[in-house]
């Protein structure tokens, strides 16, 4: 048994014994910079096998899923709103917003593991998710996951197609009920009840995250999504503006 346990932390943790093996020769500071290496590289390496193993998964959708989900369909859901928002942090966020009580949930790893997927089947994906809200039977959820999606959806160009939320409402005879200004409120993530100083805060901030001056390092994909997102944002506040003009 002991020896079970032993073998099973070597396999886990064989970068830390390493690079603290490494530091041995440097004496006591050596070992202390080789156990923080060793960590910070084991974490790194977890991660992106783990993302690995993730993206795996949701590139066939209708594999039932072998990974903690917070509840059934999460991890369709952060897929078709990272397809829509074609920005991670954009997604990750849309989504803690939505799904408040999950906010120790690691959107973020779901929304990049779909983000390394080089081509989506959003089709087979928002097929999926309407088979599980059907299965559910959850109004609660399922309104969420529309106005979701909607949000993520604002400025959605003719030419990808039909929307992952229309593909769903299809499927589920479901008549969505959210407004164009409600839809850039979420965009925005400010309520539809914000004043304009409120508003405008929201604004600013995505629109420099956004900017194609602070996104130069990125990938030209990454740069490109980044673009239609600042693109989206600012048409959002424009809409915002106007309705409160009139």
């Amino acid at each position: 048994m002991k020896g079970d346990l032993f073998l099973s932390f070597l396999k886990r943790h064989w970068i830390i014994l390493i690079c603290t093996l490494a530091g041995c020769a440097g004496g006591g500071w050596g070992i202390v910079i080789g156990v923080m290496t060793g960590f910070f590289a084991e974490t790194i390496i977890h991660r992106n096998q783990e993302i690995t193993h993730l993206a795996g998964l949701l590139k066939n959708p209708a594999t039932k899923m072998s990974v903690s989900e917070p509840f059934e369909g999460a991890a369709l859901i952060a897929e078709l709103t990272w397809y829509c928002a074609g920005s991670e942090y954009a997604a990750a966020a849309a989504l803690k917003r939505t799904f408040p009580e999950y906010s120790e949930t690691a959107w973020e790893l779901l929304c990049r593991a779909a983000d390394s997927i080089e081509a989506i089947n959003a089709d087979l994906v928002a097929e999926c998710l309407a088979a599980v809200l059907k299965k559910a039977g959850d109004k609660d959820l399922s309104e969420r996951v529309f106005k979701l999606l909607s949000a993520v959806e604002f400025g959605w160009r003719d030419e990808r197609g039909t929307r992952p939320s229309e593909y769903i409402a299809s499927l589920l005879s479901y008549t969505p009920v959210t407004s164009e200004y409600e839809k850039a409120c979420m965009l925005l993530g400010v309520s539809v009840s914000a004043d304009m100083n409120e508003i405008k805060k929201a604004w600013r901030k995505l629109a420099a995250l956004y900017h194609p001056d602070t996104t130069g390092a990125l990938s030209p994909e990454q740069q490109r999504a980044c673009g239609d997102m600042f693109r989206r944002v600012q048409a959002a506040y424009d809409l915002i503006t106007a309705e409160h003009a009139d």
